[in-house]
């Protein structure tokens, strides 16, 4: 008998139990992405505005604080992932948190196991 034994139908019940939750949290963080993304996009649709406003972050220690050191701020990308990364790598920690208590702790809180 392997340590795995089972493995799949447990994965197969956890992803039909969150068949609406599971998408809802992508759809969400994806939405994050492209909405941010979008707004860079009309804020400074040039390079050189987007020169302009690394300018004024690599000097602003706050921002630094927050989102991290300014990188690839030439880009939309670049914008982009400087200014979301920290924000979804803690929704998506958070999202994680909330399924695996939902499916370890869960059915005890209620009484089931």
């Amino acid at each position: 008998m392997s340590a795995l034994t089972g493995t799949a139908t447990l994965v197969r019940a956890m992803l039909r139990r969150d068949r609406v939750v599971l998408p809802l949290c992508v759809l969400v963080a994806v939405g994050f992405v492209i909405l941010t993304a979008s707004s860079f996009q009309d804020l400074y649709p040039t390079a050189a505005d987007r020169a302009d406003f690394a300018a004024t972050i690599r000097s602003n220690s706050t921002f630094t604080a927050l989102y991290g050191p300014p990188r690839g701020l030439d880009s939309i990308g670049g914008l982009t992932a400087w200014r979301i990364g920290s924000t979804l790598a803690t929704v998506v920690a958070l999202m994680s948190l909330l399924l695996v208590g939902r499916h370890t702790r869960g059915d005890e809180e209620r009484g089931r196991t």
